[in-house]
């Protein structure tokens, strides 16, 4: 397996978003930090993101030197959601974005995505974006009441969250290509029409 050196795997930590606020000075764009045991993962708000050790992808991505208005904050939003329908695509599993950052496979969850902005002025400084993807993980605690993993879908068999974590950049690093491209020409309402017509009740 090719190592990626914009991928930082830590064995233990209490959550990937937190690592990667410590380490921000320090990390390219791009960069992810990635945790094999992560103690205390964040959902949205109050809710807490549980995965067991060594299993699932609980990883956070660094976006730097955006440049954007808090307005356009939704764009991160999006290109994170299609990249997660697309990997999983890749595997033989269709998914659909739950509104506002779950991803679904029928009527299941099988990722959750925090996203949490910095701001400079009136300008989005830097992003980590925090995924959870429920990978060779097969039993659940009870409190959850509508979890999937890769791994329970059809067309999957347990594979190395080292590479599957590799695999999962190229398809965000293209996308968040794309998405610059698409911001300097003025055509960013064709990711908002991709975007859409993936949500788990399109409109």
């Amino acid at each position: 397996m090719k190592n990626n050196p914009d991928i930082i795997w830590l064995d233990k930590a209490e959550s990937s978003n937190d690592e990667a606020r410590k380490a921000i000075d320090a990390l390219d764009n791009l960069s992810v930090v990635a945790v094999r045991c992560q103690t205390a993962g964040r959902g949205q708000g109050t809710n807490s993101w549980v995965s067991a050790p060594g299993e699932n992808l609980t990883f956070s991505v660094v976006l730097k030197d955006l440049d954007i208005s808090p307005k356009e904050q939704i764009a991160i939003s999006q290109i994170t959601a299609l990249s997660v329908v697309d990997f999983l695509s890749k595997h033989g599993i269709e998914a659909k974005i739950k509104l506002p950052n779950d991803i679904y496979v029928r009527s299941k969850k099988i990722c959750g995505i925090l996203i949490e902005n910095s701001l400079c002025g009136n300008k989005i400084k830097w992003s980590i974006v925090g995924i959870g993807i429920n990978v060779n993980q097969t039993i659940f605690p009870s409190s959850l009441p509508n979890p999937t993993s890769m791994l329970l879908e059809k067309n999957f068999t347990a594979q190395s969250l080292d590479l599957l974590l590799n695999q999962f950049h190229e398809i965000y690093s293209e996308h968040y290509s794309h998405y610059l491209s698409s911001r300097s020409e003025g055509k960013l309402n064709a990711l908002a029409q991709l975007f859409n017509s993936k949500l788990l009740f399109s409109r």
